[in-house]
């Protein structure tokens, strides 16, 4: 399979910003930022020429690309040529004109066409969103933080000659989050990730071994770019075929290889674990009854 899939180009842009960093404080900070992040991705592309997909972490930029401060990182896409696939949130208004606020990415096309967001459907417990439905609502409002809401399915995008799809963070260590749009045809897995606050620790590189884990039971490969580390290449055998270091500022350049080559996991889940536990709970019948 992998013989004869297409390789393509692809650029993981790792800012290597401060884990501690607050958001933008305003829109002139906002544009330095997405200005500080195309100048990054135009120096990667101008060093190799073949690139032609270009990702950027979690988050990456403070709401919705065609915001005027994002103007730097929305004309990437169609002054470059390439593909650019982004994190971003973005904001609607919902029932009685209250905001609705979400953890999102986005893919900038060269043609200038839009392509339909992602927003992430898995949101973490206390980080970006209270559990128990509003009982916790207070809590929100004692720190200070307004919960994302949950996006509603994954939508998947044809690029390159191949049919992809995001998952953000740790959805992509979550096994039917993962395995639910490659059921539906993804060949490729982008993998949009912050994992600064946990700080120089064991978590990046175990984050990384669990999508590797993904992308091997799914037979398929994953992209990974991250805020601060570990961005990564990972193949479809869950084999991390390139990666960066932790806290470095670097675009990392390589051919990831779009391919389908799941098994009977991949096809029909995890049948094999629950039916050895159903067999397991079987035989501990049997015996206690023959005792």
């Amino acid at each position: 399979a992998e013989a004869a899939a297409t390789p393509i180009r692809v650029a993981l842009i790792q800012p290597g910003t401060d884990p501690l960093a607050e958001a933008a404080r305003d829109r002139g900070e906002a544009a330095l930022r997405a200005a500080r992040l195309a100048a990054h991705v135009r120096d990667a592309v101008a060093a190799d020429p073949a690139i032609r997909a270009v990702v950027l972490p979690e988050k990456a930029i403070e709401f919705e690309p065609w915001r005027e401060w994002n103007r730097a990182v929305h004309e990437l896409a169609p002054a470059l040529g390439v593909e650019v696939w982004t994190g971003g949130s973005a904001a609607e208004d919902g029932a009685g004109g209250a905001k609705r606020y979400f953890n999102s990415a986005f893919r900038l096309r060269p043609d200038g066409a839009e392509s339909p967001r992602y927003d992430k459907n898995a949101l973490v417990p206390f980080g970006e969103r209270m559990p128990f439905g509003s009982a916790l609502a207070w809590l929100s409002a004692a720190i200070g933080r307004t919960p994302f809401a949950a996006g509603d399915g994954t939508p998947l995008h044809d690029a390159l000659g191949a049919r992809f799809a995001f998952l953000i963070c740790y959805e992509a260590i979550l096994p039917e989050r993962a395995r639910e749009p490659v059921q539906r045809g993804a060949a490729l897995l982008v993998n949009l990730t912050y994992d600064g606050w946990f700080g120089d620790t064991a978590e990046p590189a175990q984050h990384l071994m669990l999508v590797a884990a993904q992308a091997a039971q799914l037979g398929v490969p994953v992209l990974r770019a991250t805020t601060t580390g570990l961005s990564a290449f990972v193949d479809a055998r869950g084999r991390v075929v390139s990666s960066s270091a932790l806290f470095e500022r670097r675009a990392l350049v390589g051919d990831v290889r779009p391919l389908r080559a799941g098994g009977a996991y991949a096809a029909h889940g995890a049948w094999l674990a629950w039916g050895c536990a159903a067999a397991g709970a079987l035989l501990v019948a049997a015996g206690a009854r023959t005792r």
